[in-house]
């Protein structure tokens, strides 16, 4: 019997990989923020967000107001800034995702779009975008916490 030679696309599997990271990544930030109510994780200590700078209330009126192009022709961290400054408080990856599906930003019905929202926020972070990672899956704007430095890039 001959042996069967089979070439594995690295690609696939690293996509799929990371697909799946990005739903355990947007599990594990629901459960915490269903456990943590007001509070969220910054390395492995619970910071309470109801009395930092950062507006911890959301405003539902401003959110339920998302209409079909609200972040139309915005680029993904635009968009997210704008989501950020209406909410008035720190969402998660998944929320984030619903909201610019919900208006209308061009990426955002694909698929992989939760895959591709982490990685860009993950390099506007490094770059001092004006995004900042309050924990893990969870985003604020950089200009609620301005003592905090951006992430240093692996480049630097």
């Amino acid at each position: 019997m001959g042996a069967t030679t089979q070439t594995i696309d690295y690609a696939a599997v690293l996509a799929d990989l990371k697909a799946r990271r990005a739903q355990l990544d947007a599990a594990i930030a629901g459960i915490e923020a269903s456990l943590l109510g007001s509070k969220i994780l910054i390395g492995t200590a619970a910071v309470d967000i109801s009395t930092s700078p950062t507006p911890a209330a959301v405003n539902t009126q401003n959110v339920s107001s998302i209409q079909s192009d609200t972040f139309f022709n915005l680029s993904i961290v635009d968009a997210t800034k704008k989501f950020l400054a209406m909410r008035k408080g720190v969402a998660t990856t998944v929320e984030i995702t619903d909201a610019l599906r919900r208006g209308g930003q061009i990426n955002a019905g694909q698929e992989t779009f939760p895959v591709t929202l982490t990685s860009i926020l993950h390099r506007g972070y490094r770059q001092g975008a004006g995004v900042i990672r309050t924990g893990r899956g969870t985003w604020g704007l950089s200009e609620w916490y301005p003592n905090k430095a951006k992430k240093p890039s692996n480049d630097e």
